[in-house]
């Protein structure tokens, strides 16, 4: 069914030189029509910014000279223009970018200015974004000049952040450090990986007298975990089955997933079907997290597949449990190979009428791996040469 629907968008502006007073109250120009033009003076060098406040749902793009002022902007002085639109100009341009409206290289030196940004919503915006980044370059040989541009970025917000957490700040400084310290571990930072070591040995070796804080548990615990071995697996593993408060028995479950060791996450998924210690409702969320492990991403897809007359059978017409399962073991595909296979093992199930309530999910999770593999097509070599020019 097509609908002429025109939404009444609230469209608000500022230039380079507009006064304080303008960013806080805008005048708000209402567009009602398909199409209108806006007249107004601004100054050859000057910037402009749409949606102030991001008062507005909807992206805004401009051309690339003002694109490239607003760059520069950020490079020279980025507190001139305010914290929200900051963060608004990364998301949207990545999403554009990612939607083919603007080159992805814009995108990119939108965050170089990042190592100088220290309020949490531009960090916010900018890690969100890079993690689709991240995700595709991963198996790629881009991925080492990946990894050292976001460490050199987020390292200033490490080390002004710290480890230390008081219970008592400002929620936003909380928010702050823990993407501070998760992107730093994430990427790769020895210091981050080193010290959330450190923490986990304490918890392990005394957990009443050596608590690991609640906003950093998770941080701490992945983190152990990836850099441990079995011996860190198997006492989480004890915690977790020891636990009866919710949201601890959560965490555990999700860091469970971070290992780094095959045979170790072999043995978790197994776990999650056993229905012994991991309630039956929670196994589809074991398996998704060991499906964005970059180590356990094969072995969930290839233990879903052996196991699927198993797992259908009790989640095959659960429409929120398939529906999850397949976005996480699908979502992060991204060669041909993958996407050819995915689409027979699609066909496969179909044949056997066992696409159940998950039928839509699986159709998607072609139509994301088919942008996986073109978004890797159209800009893995761009995005190598941007990386390259850095490394110079």
């Amino acid at each position: 069914m097509c609908f002429s629907y025109i939404w009444q968008v609230p469209f608000t502006f500022a230039t380079q030189r507009s006064s304080a007073s303008h960013w806080n109250r805008p005048n708000v120009e209402w567009l009602k029509e398909r199409t209108r033009k806006l007249d107004t003076r601004v100054a050859d060098r000057d910037w402009i910014i749409g949606n102030l406040g991001v008062f507005g749902y909807y992206r805004t793009n401009y051309d690339d000279r003002n694109w490239q002022m607003l760059i520069n902007q950020l490079n020279t002085d980025h507190t001139v223009i305010p914290v929200k639109n900051r963060a608004q100009l990364l998301d949207d341009s990545f999403a554009l970018s990612r939607a083919g409206h603007m080159d992805i290289v814009q995108s990119l030196e939108l965050t170089e200015y990042l190592g100088k940004e220290t309020e949490y919503l531009p960090w916010e915006s900018a890690l969100t974004s890079f993690n689709y980044i991240n995700e595709m370059l991963g198996r790629t040989g881009a991925y080492g000049m990946f990894q050292k541009y976001m460490i050199s970025q987020i390292l200033p917000l490490y080390n002004s952040s710290g480890w230390r957490d008081t219970g008592n700040e400002p929620q936003l400084d909380t928010f702050k450090r823990i993407d501070a310290l998760q992107a730093a571990c994430k990427y790769g930072y020895a210091d981050c990986l080193s010290e959330a070591s450190r923490l986990y040995t304490l918890w392990m070796q005394n957990p009443a007298a050596n608590p690991v804080p609640v906003n950093l548990k998770l941080i701490v615990y992945c983190n152990g975990i990836r850099q441990g071995g079995v011996a860190e697996w198997d006492f989480a593993w004890e915690r977790y089955k020891e636990s009866n408060v919710a949201t601890e028995k959560s965490t555990l479950l999700n860091a469970l997933s971070c290992s780094a060791d095959v045979w170790i996450l072999e043995r978790y998924l197994n776990r999650a079907l056993e229905e012994k210690s991991i309630r039956r409702q929670d196994a589809d969320y074991v398996i998704g997290k060991v499906a964005r492990n970059p180590i356990g991403r094969f072995i969930a897809w290839d233990f879903v597949r052996n196991y699927w007359d198993t797992i259908f059978k009790r989640y095959g017409e659960s429409i929120f449990n398939m529906a999850s399962l397949v976005k996480r073991l699908t979502s992060l595909k991204n060669t041909d190979f993958e996407l050819q296979e995915l689409k027979a093992w699609v066909e496969f199930i179909g044949d056997r009428n066992e696409l159940g309530s998950a039928a839509n999910a699986w159709t998607q999770a072609i139509e994301t791996a088919g942008n996986n593999v073109k978004w890797v097509k159209d800009n893995l070599q761009t995005v190598n040469g941007w990386l390259e020019t850095l490394a110079v």
